[in-house]
């Protein structure tokens, strides 16, 4: 081999060294970009069915629109003090996600459009699950009193009888408890509404395994075959602010579960609730409809042990 010849060679080897090492480089960059976009977009996922996301303005501006709503978007960006565009921004999310409601919207000479937003329950509800809101639930109750006028439109009442404490307490575990089971109601109706629901199994194995433990496949088959379980769960997901009033008023399940709560306590807690009138009358229909609800129960217990003996004597 003469001197340029393997000159060439060399030129050449080290050619093809770059051009490997360049290819490469642009694989590993597209692939590492490829695969932080796919594991954000999972997290993203799986955020958005447990928590809404939560940025700085978020909050800021659902408490400005609680506080003071009806308002514009003028009114929210002198509340929040945040930039116009931000809080364009957030507020056509919030609305596009149900998070707002448009309350009035007003058009002017020019063709410009005004509109004033206030929360929807769903709103709400996402507001009162952060601790900072708390310190202004005289404001909200007095504000949100016709969305559970038996909780928020009997404020003044727990105050004079001493209850305030304990509705607070109740409250919380309410709002934890509505705000967990919504979510899932709304993955119900995303996996049935959905063309691609196989398809999107995944991501929602998270939510599934945390809400239902060994019985999340089952259930996730159920969802899938079943109509009939997202007609319950829109009915659910209607029934929610009903779902709080029960919690306040007879307490958390959990409570009676571990002892958290005795019955004579509970009955000292609805004997001062009964001084008033709706209340009183809310308690009675609620206490009638459970009762009913045990006698079904008890009855199908019943029936099953008289099956399952018919069963044994025949074996």
């Amino acid at each position: 081999m003469t001197r340029d010849e393997a000159t060439f060679q060399t030129f050449l080897f080290a050619t093809k060294i770059l051009l490997f090492i360049y290819t490469a480089s642009i694989l590993l960059y597209n692939g590492g970009k490829l695969l932080y976009k796919s594991v954000c977009h999972y997290i993203s996922q799986i955020g958005d069915i447990y928590m809404p996301r939560r940025r700085d303005s978020f909050f800021p501006i659902l408490k400005a629109i609680a506080l003071n709503g009806p308002i514009n978007i003028y009114q929210i960006e002198k509340h929040t003090r945040l930039p116009h565009a931000t809080v364009h921004k957030v507020v056509k999310k919030a609305y596009d996600e149900n998070f707002l409601v448009v309350k009035t919207a007003k058009q002017f000479r020019t063709g410009l459009i005004t509109k004033t937003y206030q929360l929807t329950f769903k709103g709400l509800l996402t507001l009162l699950l952060d601790e900072r809101i708390w310190e202004h639930i005289d404001d909200i109750a007095e504000r949100y009193r016709d969305v559970l006028p038996l909780v928020f439109g009997k404020w003044s009442f727990f105050k004079k009888q001493g209850l305030l404490s304990e509705v607070l307490q109740r409250l919380k575990a309410a709002v934890l408890y509505v705000a967990e089971r919504w979510r899932i109601l709304e993955a119900y109706q995303r996996l049935l509404t959905e063309k691609t629901a196989e398809e999107r199994l995944t991501e929602y194995r998270v939510l599934f395994e945390f809400a239902f433990e060994s019985q999340a496949d089952e259930v996730m088959r159920e969802l899938i075959n079943a109509k009939k379980s997202l007609r319950e769960a829109v009915i659910e997901l209607v029934n929610i602010p009903h779902i709080i009033t029960d919690t306040v008023v007879f307490g958390p399940s959990y409570w009676w579960k571990y002892g958290i709560l005795t019955g004579k306590e509970q009955v000292e807690f609805l004997l001062k609730l009964k001084k008033d009138p709706e209340l009183s009358r809310y308690i009675e229909i609620r206490l009638e409809e459970l009762e009913k609800h045990l006698q079904r129960q008890l009855q199908n217990v019943k029936t099953w042990r008289k099956l399952l003996s018919k069963a044994r004597e025949l074996t």
